[in-house]
């Protein structure tokens, strides 16, 4: 859910957790405190990193999740970056893109098999954050939005219909079970 805290006129900035150590949408944990990042990370948008659309601070790791700041830039002059950035803008401001995932590479010995059929990711290097409509973890999602145009967001709808994600979250791979951990 988005929910209006202030607004700042210098940024189109906006905050959430980026992960939690709740299981995702296909059983897998990434647990918050294996987390190994340096800020300001990449933002994109739809984990393309094509589409880069701004910038992210993660917060420290905590056992309920990495919160997170981000920023959009409002670029003036007319051409592609302005519009994909006003297009990853406009997605977040009028809700909708709702979640971000992160986009991450385990390290060798950061992966344990669950009996339930999922993995634990317990150390592993955060890539980036993406703004996605369905994250793979549900509690990944945007928190509040700070803009000059905060007055005018619109409100927010109904939940987005469900759909099971191919691990978005996992960076260059679309399965890491089938990923060479990083040594």
């Amino acid at each position: 859910m988005l929910h209006v805290k202030s607004v700042d006129v210098e940024q189109r900035t906006f905050s959430g957790f980026a992960t939690t150590p709740t299981p995702d949408r296909i059983g897998d944990i990434v647990e918050p405190k294996g987390a190994k990042f340096q800020n300001p990370l990449s933002l994109l948008l739809f984990h393309d990193s094509k589409q880069p659309v701004g910038k992210a601070v993660f917060g420290k790791a905590t056992d309920e999740g990495i919160a997170f700041t981000a920023s959009i830039p409002d670029v003036s002059e007319p051409g592609r970056l302005k519009d994909r950035v006003d297009e990853a803008w406009h997605s977040v401001k009028y809700g909708v893109i709702r979640g971000v995932s992160i986009g991450f590479r385990a390290f060798e010995d950061g992966i344990e098999q669950l009996k339930s059929g999922g993995l634990r990711f317990t150390s592993y290097e955060v890539l980036e954050l993406s703004l996605v409509p369905v994250p793979a973890n549900s509690e990944a999602s945007i928190q509040s939005i700070k803009a000059i145009d905060a007055p005018f967001l619109a409100p927010q709808g109904t939940e987005a219909a469900e759909s099971v994600p191919t691990r978005p979250a996992v960076v260059g791979t679309p399965n890491p079970r089938h990923e060479a951990p990083v040594p």
